[in-house]
C-alpha cells in the first residue's frame, strides 16, 4: 500500500543512543537491523513488527511509533470516535471493572467503546464456517496475528496459501461497528501490539490509530484518571453488547478454545504454536499433502500470546492468564454465523536470500580476520549466532566489520602491542596477582639473565612469571591496586643498579615502564665531584686574590692619606 512522505514505520531507532550492545540484532527473528557508523536502525521492509527489539533495548533506544497525537487531534474533530478494545485489557488493567474501563476512556473524550474480542468470535465462526464448506484443505493459519501474517509473507512464502483469508478481529470488529454505526465514524485500535499499527496504516479505511495499552496508561496519568478509583454511577458495557469467549485470544492457546465453542468439526486438530523460533521451527519440512486430517494453527509472535505484547504493561504471569479465562463468557458449542467476514487476500513477499560467492564469503571472512574453522569462534557477540551469518550481513552491507568482538579485541591488541614494543623504554604489563601478561623486547633484555637458559629465547618466555622474580618491588605495586594512584620513582635501587620506575593502574592490571639510570647516575655522581673540587680550587685562589688585594689597597689608602693633609697646607 502507498505511504506518503510522512510514513514512519512502527518501530524506528534512536541512533545517538545506541550503545553497540547488539542485543536488537540478537534477539531480533528475522534480523531486520541494520548497523551503519556504530548505530542501529531498523529495516523497514523486512520489520514483522513483533517488537521483540524494544522489549530488549537496554537504553531504550528502539522507539514505537506514537500516534497519540494524531489520535488526540481526531478527538477535536466532529466525527464520533469509537474504542476497539484488545481483549488483553483484563490483565493489563487488573482490579479494573469493565465499567471502569469504558468510563475512564469516555473521559478521555471516546464516544464509545467495544471489545475486540467481538470481532474474534466472529473470525472464529466464520473459519469454522469455511472448514465445513472445504472438506479438502489440509491446514490452516491463523491470521490473528499481523506480524505472524508478515513473517510467512516475507520469510516462509511457501506457507502463506495456508493463512486463512480472513481479516484479523481488530479488522473484523471495526467492520462490525461500522455496520452498526455507520462507517463515517473512525475507530481507534487500542493493545498491546506494535503490528497493529501496521495493520491500521494498510487499512485506514477500517482502523484510523492503533495505540498502546502504554499510551492509554500515559493519558490517563496526564489528565489525572486513576483507573482503579473511577466508580461510575451507572453499569457501563461494551458496544453493540459485551463478547463471551473472544476474550480467550489472549493466551496462547484461547483462540483454539473459541473454535470449540463455535462446534468445530471434530476430526480438525488443534494445535497453538507463540513466539516466531517456534512458529519457524513448526513449519520447517512440514509436508502438508501427508496429513491425514486437517490441522489448524493458532499462530503468535509472542510467547505466551497478545499478554506479552511488546506495549503490554507487566510481565505474563499465571495471575494474567487467570484473569483472561476467569473474564471469559465461555459458551456450548454451537453452529454459529458469523456477524460479518473481511477478507483478506494474503500474498507472498519473499525477501531477496543472498547467496554469496565463495570468493565474496572467504573476502568478508578477511574483513574480521577469520582465516580457518579455527577462527570462527560462533560466539553470537555480534548478533549474529555464527560468523557465517555475520559476514552474509557484511556482505548485505547490514553490518561492520567492528561489530565483531575476537577481530576488534585481535586488533586492539595488535596495536597496544605494537606501541609497547616501540617504547624506548622497558614495559611490562601484569595482573591483579602480579603476574606478567606482556613484555616488550627492551624489558626482556634488561632482566633475561634472570630466566634460565632453556626458556631466555624471546620475551614471551617472562609471560606467566611473577614480576617479582625481576623487579623486587612488590609492596609499590600492591599500593597502586590498592589506591589507583600512580607511584613515580626517579632512582629506584634495584640489586647494584638505579631505574626510574613509573607504575599505574589499567583497570584490573598494572603497567610499569621502568628505565636503567644507573649509568647517568654514575656520571651525574663524577660531574658533581668534579664540580666540587672545581669549586674548592677557585674558592681557594679567589681567596688568595682577594688577600693580595686587600693588602695592595690599604698600601695605597695610607700614602694617598699622607699626601691629601701636606697637599692643602701647601695650597694655603
Amino acid at each position: 500500500m502507498f505511504k506518503d512522505e510522512n510514513y514512519i514505520n512502527p518501530v524506528y531507532a534512536k541512533k545517538n543512543l545506541c550503545t553497540d550492545c547488539y542485543r536488537c540484532i540478537r534477539t531480533c527473528p528475522v534480523k531486520s537491523i541494520k548497523i551503519e557508523d556504530g548505530a542501529a536502525s531498523v529495516i523497514d521492509d523486512k520489520c514483522i513488527g513483533c517488537g521483540r527489539c524494544v522489549t530488549v533495548c537496554p537504553v531504550n533506544a528502539m522507539i514505537i511509533r506514537n500516534d497519540l497525537g494524531d489520535v488526540k487531534h481526531l478527538l477535536k474533530t466532529d466525527k464520533k470516535v469509537y474504542v476497539s478494545l484488545a481483549p488483553s485489557w483484563v490483565s493489563a488493567f487488573p482490579k479494573v471493572s469493565r465499567s471502569s474501563m469504558i468510563y475512564a476512556l469516555k473521559m478521555l473524550g471516546f464516544h464509545d467503546i467495544g471489545e475486540t474480542a467481538l470481532g474474534a468470535e466472529s473470525v472464529s465462526q466464520e473459519i469454522v464456517k469455511e472448514m465445513n464448506l472445504d472438506k479438502n484443505r489440509m491446514l490452516y493459519i491463523s491470521s490473528c496475528c499481523p506480524s505472524v501474517v508478515d513473517y510467512i509473507r516475507l520469510y516462509m512464502p511457501e506457507y502463506t496459501k495456508y493463512i486463512t483469508q480472513i481479516g484479523s478481529p481488530a479488522l473484523t470488529h471495526a467492520q462490525i461497528l461500522k455496520n452498526i454505526y455507520g462507517e463515517d465514524i473512525s475507530i481507534v485500535f487500542i493493545g498491546p501490539c506494535i503490528s497493529k499499527k501496521n495493520e491500521s496504516d494498510n487499512n485506514k479505511h477500517l482502523i484510523d490509530y492503533a495505540i498502546t495499552f502504554q499510551n492509554i496508561s500515559d493519558w490517563f496519568k496526564e489528565n489525572r484518571i486513576d483507573v482503579r478509583a473511577v466508580h461510575p454511577d451507572n453499569d457501563y458495557n461494551f458496544v453493540p453488547y459485551n463478547s463471551n469467549e473472544g476474550t480467550m485470544y489472549a493466551i496462547e492457546g484461547g483462540m483454539n478454545e473459541t473454535l470449540k465453542c463455535s462446534n468445530i468439526p471434530k476430526h480438525v486438530k488443534l494445535l497453538s504454536v507463540s513466539g516466531v523460533y517456534k512458529l519457524k521451527s513448526t513449519l520447517s519440512g512440514v509436508n502438508v499433502q501427508y496429513f491425514k486430517e486437517p490441522v489448524f494453527l493458532e499462530a503468535l509472535a509472542c510467547a505466551h500470546g497478545c499478554i506479552n505484547g511488546p506495549a503490554y504493561l507487566r510481565n505474563p504471569s499465571m495471575e494474567s492468564i487467570i484473569s483472561v479465562t476467569e473474564y471469559a463468557q465461555m459458551r456450548e458449542p454451537a453452529n454459529r454465523e458469523p456477524l460479518v467476514k473481511v477478507s483478506m487476500r494474503y500474498t507472498s513477499d519473499p525477501v531477496e536470500k543472498i547467496v554469496p560467492t565463495v570468493k565474496e564469503m572467504a573476502d568478508a571472512m578477511a574483513t574480521v580476520a577469520k582465516y580457518g574453522i579455527e577462527d570462527e569462534l560462533n560466539c553470537a557477540g555480534c548478533g549474529y549466532d555464527t560468523c557465517y551469518k555475520f559476514c552474509k550481513a557484511l556482505i548485505a552491507g547490514k553490518a561492520e566489520p567492528p561489530m565483531c568482538v575476537s577481530y576488534m579485541r585481535k586488533s586492539a591488541l595488535k596495536k597496544a602491542n605494537a606501541v609497547l614494543q616501540a617504547l624506548p623504554s622497558g614495559a611490562v604489563i601484569i595482573n591483579a596477582d602480579l603476574k606478567i601478561v606482556e613484555v616488550n623486547k627492551v624489558f626482556y633484555n634488561m632482566f633475561k639473565d634472570k630466566l634460565s637458559k632453556s626458556l631466555a629465547d624471546d620475551n614471551d618466555a617472562m609471560t606467566g612469571f611473577n614480576i617479582s622474580k625481576f623487579i623486587p618491588c612488590k609492596d609499590l605495586l600492591l599500593g597502586v591496586l590498592r589506591s589507583g594512584d600512580e607511584v613515580y620513582k626517579e632512582r629506584y635501587p634495584i640489586n647494584d643498579d638505579f631505574y626510574r620506575i613509573v607504575i599505574f593502574p589499567i583497570d584490573n592490571s598494572l603497567g610499569i615502564i621502568i628505565q636503567n639510570v644507573t649509568d647517568t647516575t654514575l656520571k651525574q655522581e663524577e660531574i658533581s665531584k668534579k664540580a666540587k673540587e672545581v669549586i674548592q680550587k677557585n674558592i681557594a685562589t679567589v681567596q688568595e686574590i682577594a688577600s693580595l688585594l686587600g693588602e695592595h689597597i690599604v698600601d695605597t689608602e695610607v700614602i694617598l692619606s699622607s699626601i691629601i693633609p701636606q697637599y692643602e697646607e701647601d695650597k694655603l
